[in-house]
């Protein structure tokens, strides 16, 4: 996309995304070598540490995003092109909302296949 506007960033939001993004990476680590000592509960540890890093990483993206303005040239404005789009905004969240579960189910069902595969090959051997 080409465009006039310049881009700006807040140095205290982007100083706040890094120190967030240090601390969640900081934390799944310190929960996967010292909290994960004790062998029992693996998968509650395993989600534990996915929800600290994805909301890390949102929290890194949105916080960002806040410290981002764009600013047109003097004398433009924006137009909007709404009419010009052929599905809504509402319906492409839905669309993509969908195809992001059905992507992860597929994942899932896939890694539950191939684990209960080689469970049942170290049976036979």
């Amino acid at each position: 996309m080409k465009t006039e506007m310049s881009m700006h960033h807040h140095p205290f939001f982007v100083c706040l995304s890094i120190a967030i993004s240090f601390f969640a990476s900081f934390l799944t680590l310190f929960i996967l070598f010292v909290a994960c000592r004790v062998k029992n509960d693996q998968f509650l540890k395993k989600a534990v540490r996915s929800v600290v890093l994805g909301g890390g990483i949102a929290a890194m993206h949105y916080i960002s995003m806040k410290g981002t303005l764009f600013q047109l040239p003097y004398g433009q404005e924006i137009m909007r092109a709404e009419s010009a789009s052929l599905i809504s905004v509402n319906s492409l969240a839905y669309i993509l909302a969908f195809i992001t579960m059905a992507i992860l189910i597929m994942t899932n069902v896939i890694a539950y296949l191939e684990r209960r595969e080689v469970l049942r090959k170290k049976k036979l051997y």
